[in-house]
């Protein structure tokens, strides 16, 4: 009796341990594919059904950071990809609720946690600027979006972003430059091109059809 308790405890626990690792993983590549400018993972967040992913992978992680020891490294870095996640789950749901302000709140409530856990996660100041942008606070936006640039200079997606917020600022000239060096970091994106057509649209510049038409699925204008 005593042997077989010993196995069933023994299973248990190596099944935990990969449960942990399983999951550390799973979150992680979401980031770093988020990070890559991976067009698979920029296309799940224009979509709402991704939210059934997301909202998987958030359970799966809670259970997990419940479950790893406090002294183990994956600890921290489980807790960092939950509140993120769980933030972005929140800013991705304002689209389709009506429940704006406490969502809002809940996304800004995990983000900063997020950088509590982790100040340099390029990723969360990146969403900041995403939440500033919604609420239209535009200085603070361009802090953040300033900062994810800084933490991770080859990382396109901040850069495209701020091409609509200085639009967005009727700052034109800097628009353009964001756009330039968007496109440098990484050609042909398509949330790139989208935001260069909102550029050029404003700027009434015939060069806006060219951008939308490279656009591979071109839809509503996002930050990412």
């Amino acid at each position: 009796m005593n042997r077989q308790l010993k196995q069933s405890a023994s299973v248990q626990k190596q099944f935990t341990q990969r449960f942990i690792v399983y999951t550390h993983n799973a979150s992680q590549k979401i980031i770093n594919a988020y990070l890559a400018g991976d067009s698979t993972e920029l296309e799940k967040r224009q979509y709402y059904a991704s939210l059934n992913e997301y909202g998987d992978f958030l359970k799966m992680i809670d259970l997990a950071k419940n479950l790893v020891p406090a002294q183990n490294h994956l600890a921290t870095v489980l807790n960092i990809n939950y509140y993120y996640l769980k933030g972005l789950i929140s800013r991705l749901n304002i689209a389709r609720s009506t429940k704006t302000d406490s969502l809002l709140k809940e996304a800004f409530s995990a983000q900063f946690q997020t950088l509590k856990l982790e100040p340099y996660a390029a990723y969360a100041h990146n969403e900041i600027g995403n939440l500033y942008t919604y609420k239209e606070m535009l200085d603070s936006a361009k802090y953040h979006y300033d900062l994810a640039t800084v933490l991770a200079p080859t990382w396109v997606i901040p850069w495209s972003n701020k091409i609509r917020l200085n639009v967005m600022w009727n700052k034109f000239d800097e628009a353009k430059i964001a756009l330039a060096i968007a496109d440098s970091l990484q050609p042909g994106l398509d949330l790139v091109q989208i935001n260069g057509g909102f550029l050029m649209e404003n700027i009434n510049n015939l060069a806006v059809k060219g951008y939308y038409l490279n656009a591979i699925k071109p839809k509503a204008l996002l930050t990412l």
